[in-house]
């Protein structure tokens, strides 16, 4: 349903004559080992002076979730908060295991205030997630 409220703002936005500019960013390989006290994260950053308005995570699987402004992500993984004017598209993986390798997509919009534009960025992140033998 919130993926639903996303689309009708971004094409509300879209409506109105805003200019949008859509980003895509190189392809990332992450490489992480599994780890149960030390998180992870991949994310799209942005500058302090702009306002991130929504960011989405798309799973391996297939599965698109809205991260901001309502965090619907499984509980395996959660947004990264930080307080304005910091806060990115950040998603963090809790309890990860072998299973979440993939490739996750991350969709971010931002507000740029300094001309009341918007950026749609995206980026792919190759997850490869190890386990740790000793």
């Amino acid at each position: 349903m919130d993926v639903k409220i996303a689309c009708i703002l971004f094409l509300a936005i879209v409506s109105q004559g805003y200019g949008i500019t859509e980003i895509r960013l190189e392809d990332k390989q992450v490489s992480y080992l599994t780890n149960n006290i030390i998180g992870r994260s991949i994310g799209i950053g942005k500058s302090f002076l702009d306002r991130l308005v929504v960011c989405m995570v798309t799973f391996p699987n297939g599965i698109a979730y809205e991260a901001f402004p309502n965090d619907n992500t499984p509980s395996t993984v959660t947004f990264g908060l930080a307080a304005e004017p910091f806060r990115s598209c950040v998603i963090e993986f809790k309890d990860s295991n072998v299973a979440m390798s993939g490739i996750y997509d991350l969709a971010s919009m931002v507000l740029h205030t300094s001309n009341s534009s918007h950026t749609i960025t995206r980026r792919r992140f190759n997850l490869t997630i190890s386990e740790v033998e000793f």
